[in-house]
């Protein structure tokens, strides 16, 4: 009789380092370590972990303190306030520059705040679902048993079949299967995950999957999130076809700071008019295309109250009047003082003849 693992009822996910110190591992530990995964309620505190491990295991405080030093040792805990710390110093130096430029004439000085008009991406709050080596794959039979228990996974699954415009395998009925049943996905959710990729010409079960996690590691793990992440993708998609046109880009893919500045103007209302006048004055002083130069040319802009080109265009205009005429100012006092000098070197020249 041939055995397998059963994944139809629940399953869940654990950090891969606590193979390499599975060996080391007694009895406790493991039963820590599994509660753990099973039970988000545990995770906290070190102190609350304690209290919620002694009201489900017959075992005293030193011993539960030593399991968690054990594991925190094995690289399957860690303090999270470091984690965030070291997060937050990573974005700091990403952020940080060493210029910034004139508003107007797109001239270097003394740096301003790197991220002013931008908004930080905002950090996902759910644990991560990180990608298991094998997912949950099913045997016909608890797939059958799944459906009947289920009757809305077969109208996933009939939904599914008709956005990709085929009849799944076996693999793939059970790959879709386990993101309602293993990520717990909501039908809606699941549907919109296919439109999505299928739009992108991506119908691949397995790559459709693979997205699926990606993006429950962000966070986007409901209906309304999958929703405004497709909202936000399609303006992305719009909008970067517009600077790829100014930009002479090309199909090449955008690097993630480029991706990053981007999103920036996006979500700053940034229109095409605005963001084309700011590359044509980027090539005007540097000679070449520069996302970078051009943003800092936008947020200087922005700071100033600019909000579209005639805007921008009148205060350009302003500069260069207020220019000329101290230029024409500084001219006529060079030949007022010249023609002074003159006349005095003719009285001069009078007075000695």
């Amino acid at each position: 009789m041939e055995l397998e693992l059963y994944f139809a009822s629940d399953a869940y996910c654990f950090p891969g380092a606590i193979l390499a110190r599975l060996h080391e591992a007694d009895a406790l530990v493991l039963k820590v370590f599994l509660l753990l995964c099973a039970d988000r309620t545990l995770r906290g505190t070190k102190e609350q972990m304690i209290t919620g491990l002694q009201n489900m295991l017959d075992a005293d405080r030193a011993e539960l303190e030593k399991a968690l030093v054990f594991l925190t040792g094995a690289g399957v805990l860690q303090d999270a306030s470091k984690r965030a710390k070291r997060i937050a110093v990573k974005k700091k130096k990403e952020t940080a520059t060493n210029e910034t430029v004139s508003s107007l004439t797109g001239d270097t000085v003394p740096a301003a705040p790197a991220a002013a008009g931008q908004s930080a991406p905002k950090p996902s709050a759910k644990e991560q679902a990180v990608m298991p080596v094998s997912l949950p794959e099913y045997t016909s039979e608890q797939m059958a048993q799944l459906i009947d228990r289920t009757p809305s996974y077969k109208v996933i699954i009939d939904e599914t079949q008709k956005i990709c415009g085929r009849i799944f395998n076996p693999t793939e009925i059970s790959r879709v299967l386990g993101l309602a049943d293993y990520l717990k996905l909501d039908f809606e959710h699941i549907l919109m995950l296919f439109a999505y990729c299928k739009k992108r010409g991506k119908t691949s079960v397995a790559y459709i999957v693979k997205t699926a996690y990606s993006l429950y590691n962000q966070g986007i793990d409901t209906r309304a999130a999958m929703e405004q992440y497709v909202k936000e993708a399609e303006a992305f998609d719009s909008f970067s076809g517009k600077i790829r046109s100014v930009f002479g880009i090309g199909e090449r893919a955008f690097t993630a700071k480029e991706k990053e500045i981007i999103a920036g103007w996006i979500q700053n209302d940034i229109s095409e008019e605005l963001m084309r006048k700011a590359y044509e004055i980027t090539v005007d002083n540097i000679g070449k295309t520069s996302f970078a130069y051009t943003n800092k040319v936008l947020l200087n802009w922005q700071q100033s109250g600019y909000k579209t080109l005639a805007d921008v265009e009148n205060a350009i205009q302003s500069y260069q009047s207020n220019k000329q005429e101290k230029a024409s100012f500084e001219t006529d006092e060079f030949f007022e003082a010249a023609l002074r000098r003159g006349l005095e070197k003719l009285s001069e020249a009078s007075a000695e003849g």
